[in-house]
């Protein structure tokens, strides 16, 4: 390794010159998240009352049984209506005499509650005046709403792609503004709008129904736009517009203010930290540096921590002369032990991967191993909590109709119990394999482990044998997990069956058997205990109401759907916790003899 140039930059000009570029990158970043946070909070803040806003007035007009005629009407008739701009609609108001009127000619017509019907049927004159009523009523409701949520202008528009032009169908503003054609002024209904092409991008998500805000050319003025339904072809857009011309120079007051006031808190602070610097930390590193450098070239460990002790600090550095003291003693005993043990680990990990491979290579070869079978769908994964597992499981067909599938789950983790799992699988597929009943397969089973097991190890077995002609199901239970069983047309449910004593705990038990018909459509669902076990950050238990309720959440899924969703369930339930046990999950699913047609059923 080359050296480096004699005329190198001192650690404290470096930590310097990080210092200031530290406190100028932070005070600019410190101005620039101000202000970006005020605007959004701005523009949040905006949001919220303009929505609020915009689904009062959608309200109240959609509460008119006719607001669809009402809409077409002011469409098509802007320049005849005789609008009356009342402060509040109050007995004695133009609005109040047209709504008498109204009722004095048609006593049966009732204004809030007519349809677009009814009010086409009336005579043209009247219908002209219930469109100015109602737009008068609403007028008066959208000054309510300025008044109370602090906004200058509300507005409805038609507009359409590519937005170019904006149709006012009604609009109000504050009682400070004039009415008129300018910004934030209550435009005439019928006024048309040219469009920025910031309120064109504006108006194109709205009338998506994801409302919009968007500033004005000049940022005075912040519009938002709410989509509430159609008219003629074209979009109906609620639009709210609000001034932040006070608001924004408050912000860039404050911003500046509070901007000053972070640097220079900072550069004293960069000040005082660059004195202690100096001599707490950089002078005691000097003298460890040439230290260092003398055990580099001589390796004279006495001389060294000599030299170290004179390093009076009384911090971590202090500590780090000590440390490098001891550690040059004991660099060379360190560097052979870690070569020993580099060689025995990587024996280790060596061993452990063939012993996975071995495991592996014992349980079924593949996912699907009957490509020509009808009658059933199986599907079954071992996951082991360590490079090689104590879980073992399998399935095989007997002969053509009988389908053997068990679950197994050795006592222990890691090695042994890879060992034990791989001795007791041999020794139950032979008695299987012999013919036995799964009742008799078991007790034999028991026997033969009984009479070889100095570890006093035990192995929990559920086997069962499927007529797939019949649909009857043989098992036996030597302390296994209870079975879970879906009926044709139902749900998954725990069968609570008879346990034996697991296979290895005493010599001379026997077990018992049992028989469950099921019918096509039918599903079983095995398992270790390393699923309903598999436990969260917060030591709470996944529990077998979890795992019910994931078989339930689709009940037409195939056997290998079943496996893997409820892998990915216990997986996140998990949250990043590493597995302590093992697990197992078989899945096999019953068409009968006339093959799937009866799943989903």
């Amino acid at each position: 390794m080359s050296k480096r140039k004699d005329n190198h930059i001192s650690m404290i000009a470096q930590i310097s010159i990080i210092f200031i570029l530290g406190v100028a990158i932070i005070g600019l970043l410190t101005g620039l998240v101000l202000h970006a946070t005020a605007v959004e909070n701005i523009k949040t803040d905006f949001s919220e009352r303009s929505e609020a806003t915009a689904a009062d007035l959608e309200g109240f007009i959609k509460h008119f049984p006719a607001h669809e005629w009402m809409f077409t009407y002011w469409y098509e008739n802007y320049d005849r209506l005789e609008i009356d701009y009342d402060d509040a609609y109050a007995p004695g108001s133009e609005t109040a005499h047209k709504c008498a009127s109204l009722a004095e000619r048609h006593p049966e017509f009732m204004l809030e509650y007519a349809t677009g019907a009814e009010v086409r049927a009336l005579p043209p004159e009247d219908q002209k005046l219930y469109a100015e009523i109602i737009y008068s009523k609403l007028l008066c409701r959208l000054n309510e709403n300025i008044k109370s949520d602090d906004i200058d202008n509300v507005f409805c528009i038609a507009t359409q792609k590519p937005y170019e032009k904006q149709m006012v169908m009604f609009s109000g503003a504050r009682g400070d503004l004039l009415q008129g054609p300018e910004k934030a002024q209550a435009y005439n209904i019928g006024d048309v709008i040219n469009s920025t092409e910031e309120q064109k991008e504006a108006l194109h998500y709205a009338s998506q129904r994801d409302p919009a805000t968007a500033f004005n050319e000049d940022g005075q003025y912040l519009d938002y736009y709410y989509d509430i339904g159609s008219v003629d072809g074209n979009d109906l857009l609620i639009g709210v517009t609000r001034s932040t011309a006070m608001i924004e120079s408050t912000i860039y007051g404050q911003t500046l203010r509070l901007s000053l006031l972070s640097i220079s808190f900072l550069i004293i602070l960069a000040l005082g930290c660059l004195v202690m610097m100096m001599s707490v930390v950089v002078m005691p590193l000097r003298k460890l540096q040439k230290t260092i450098r003398f055990y580099k070239d001589t390796k004279d460990s006495k001389t060294v921590q000599k030299r170290l002790r004179k390093i009076n600090s009384d911090n971590e550095i202090g500590q780090l002369a000590d440390d490098i003291g001891e550690l040059a003693e004991e660099m060379d005993a360190y560097m052979a032990q870690i070569e020993s043990v580099t060689s025995e680990n990587t024996r280790i990990a060596t061993e452990l991967t063939l012993a996975s491979r071995i495991q592996g290579a014992m349980l079924p070869d593949k996912a699907h191993r009957y490509p020509d079978a009808k009658e059933f769908n199986v599907y079954g994964r071992m996951y082991a909590a360590k490079a090689v597992g104590g879980d073992y499981y399998d399935h095989f067909l007997i002969d053509d109709d009988h389908l053997c599938m068990y679950v197994a789950d050795v006592s222990g983790k890691g090695v042994p119990a890879a060992l034990f799992m791989m001795a007791s699988s041999i020794i139950l597929k032979n008695h299987i394999m012999a013919g036995k009943s799964p009742a008799q397969v078991l007790t034999d089973m028991n026997a033969d482990i009984c009479a070889k097991n100095p570890e006093d190890m035990f192995v929990t077995v559920w086997l069962g044998i499927f007529d797939l002609k019949t649909g009857k199901l043989t098992a036996a239970n030597a302390g296994h997990e209870y079975p879970i069983i879906k009926e044709a047309g139902g749900k998954f449910e725990i069968v609570k069956d008879r346990h034996g004593l697991m296979i290895g705990g005493m010599e001379g038990a026997v077990y018992k058997e049992y028989e469950i018909d099921l019918k096509p459509g039918a599903a079983l669902f095995m398992y270790t205990d390393g699923l309903t076990e598999a436990t969260d950050p917060d030591n709470k238990l996944f529990g077998m109401d979890h795992a019910l309720e994931e078989l339930n959440r689709d009940t037409g899924r195939m056997a290998e759907d079943y496996v893997k969703q409820m892998k990915e369930a216990v997986k996140e339930f998990e949250r990043g916790r590493e597995p302590f046990d093992d697990l197992t999950m078989l899945c096999v699913i019953y068409w009968g003899p006339e093959g799937p047609s009866y799943w989903n059923k």
